[in-house]
């Protein structure tokens, strides 16, 4: 039980914390909806994500573990049709430039921005488990 309710704090912070930075999420501004969709996000990763990953481990095994982000936007996209006021959108990316480096601008479509979306809240996520272990 301490797994679970950890998992759901850390899910639920990595969500509220790229939720806040990211512009692909429209939540309406509303903090209520934002909570309950990162409830939701955490449920369906502790209860919906473990049978995806079974149901395409051959999926994973071909593409050495590249599916899995495909399983992880599959449990973004379930809170989108969960929630109807919380929608996953496609942004322009301005582009960014630091010290002669610089990234070009980008239109995000919404693939695209949820996939980015979440690539970023795995790696949030994963590195609050390994902080919190």
């Amino acid at each position: 039980m301490k797994k679970y309710a950890r998992l759901l704090v850390i899910s639920l912070i990595s969500f509220i914390v790229v939720s806040y930075y990211y512009p692909g999420f429209s939540y309406g501004g509303e903090t209520l909806i934002l909570l309950f969709a990162a409830a939701i996000f955490a449920l369906l990763n502790i209860f919906v994500k473990p049978i995806l990953k079974l149901l395409s481990l051959p999926f994973n095994l071909l593409t050495f573990g590249f599916f899995s982000f495909i399983v992880n936007v599959v449990v973004l996209y379930g809170v989108n049709y969960a929630i109807p006021q919380f929608k996953i959108v496609g942004f322009h990316f301005s582009g960014y430039t630091y010290s002669g480096f610089t990234l070009p601008s980008y239109d995000l479509n919404q693939l695209a921005s949820a996939l980015l979306a979440s690539f970023v809240i795995g790696l949030l996520a994963s590195g609050l488990h390994w902080i919190f272990r």
